[in-house]
């Protein structure tokens, strides 16, 4: 076998047992098992529905009922959580395992990467969760549910960009993990999940345009809430800054990797 080749499948083994690690030690042993994945986004929806639909009275959808405004954060809450968890959790993950970074022949890549696969696992549990709810309501997805793997490979994209980007930095300025989690809440209420985009002044709309996770939300709700093909502008735009990122970040990584094992 070439030694390229040997090496991917060698990658491949390593992280897939990485990953169980990873979710195992966020998991397995306690009580609740996976069902903890579930817990926290469910206990922000309600209380997220009711201080938005039932106090503010924000209403999504045509129908503007209390349930489609669950549903439509729900679905808005799914992809922010895998994005924000992916890059929280990733920013620390080279200096929490260093005395793998100093081994000379471990991939170091595949800790970021490692994180937002895990996120990614979580996400698909709550989408099963949201699925569920569809039926129950009696909003069954259309066809478009097919066109799901192709937002979350965009989405994957994205996020292991940011995961490079930011587990370098974080090697380089240890201010950079606490710098995310301020800046994670922002983001979050800067991101069209809480309230439609029409209820934003037109003057600020430009704004909306500038956050790339409003096109993610966007195109995750028109294949699973409405039936509908992502637009293309949204697709092109998301496509657009999940590329970028992506060829940014994993520059970055790999330009300083041979650095990373004196620093950590």
């Amino acid at each position: 076998m070439h030694p390229k080749i040997r090496h991917l499948l060698h990658q491949r083994h390593l992280l897939r047992g990485l990953l169980e690690r990873e979710l195992q030690s966020r998991y397995v042993g306690s009580v609740g098992g996976f069902l903890w994945a579930l817990t926290q986004p469910l206990l922000l929806l309600l209380v997220y529905t009711f201080v938005f639909s039932v106090v503010l009275q924000v209403r999504f959808g045509e129908e503007g009922s209390v349930t489609a405004f669950a549903l439509y954060l729900y679905c808005g809450m799914l992809p922010w959580h895998a994005v924000a968890g992916g890059m929280a959790h990733s920013t620390s993950c080279l200096v929490q395992n260093r005395r793998l970074i100093r081994t000379a022949r471990f991939p170091a890549k595949v800790l970021p990467t490692t994180v937002v696969l895990a996120e990614l696992v979580t996400q698909a549990i709550g989408t099963v969760f949201l699925l569920v709810a569809l039926f129950v309501f009696q909003r069954p997805p259309g066809w478009t549910l097919i066109l799901v793997p192709l937002v979350v490979a965009l989405q994957l994209v994205f996020t292991l960009g940011l995961s490079y980007a930011l587990s370098t930095l974080n090697v380089f300025f240890r201010d950079t993990a606490q710098l995310v989690q301020v800046t994670l809440p922002l983001w979050m209420f800067l991101t069209p999940i809480f309230y439609p985009e029409s209820r934003v002044p037109e003057r600020f709309r430009g704004v909306m345009d500038l956050n790339p996770l409003s096109y993610l939300v966007r195109m995750y709700r028109a294949v699973l809430l409405e039936g509908n093909v992502p637009g293309a502008r949204d697709l092109a735009l998301f496509a657009g800054w999940a590329l970028g990122v992506f060829v940014v970040g994993y520059w970055l990584f790999t330009r300083n990797r041979w650095k990373l094992a004196d620093l950590v």
